[in-house]
């Protein structure tokens, strides 16, 4: 039981915040096959991915440089 534990911890929480259907579903199917990683949220707009990010507090964000709705920069400030 104590393997298991340390192997959960050892993942890293990813966020994913992109606009495009298809490169979002992709980035999750990739990160969903690799046992380093969890996807903890996806998002397809800048403001709700703020918001996932201030929740679910992930290791990695995965970042799309221009979102429907704001810049790449502006959400990582």
């Amino acid at each position: 039981m104590e393997n298991e534990v340390c192997a959960e911890h050892s993942r890293f929480k990813t966020s994913i915040i992109e606009d495009s259907e298809i490169h979002r579903e992709w980035l999750n199917t990739e990160l969903i096959d690799d046992p380093k990683f969890i996807v903890v949220s996806t998002n397809n707009l800048g403001r709700d991915g703020i918001e996932s990010v201030k929740k679910c507090k992930p290791d990695l964000v995965i970042l799309d440089f221009q979102l429907q709705d704001m810049t790449g920069l502006e959400v990582s400030k």
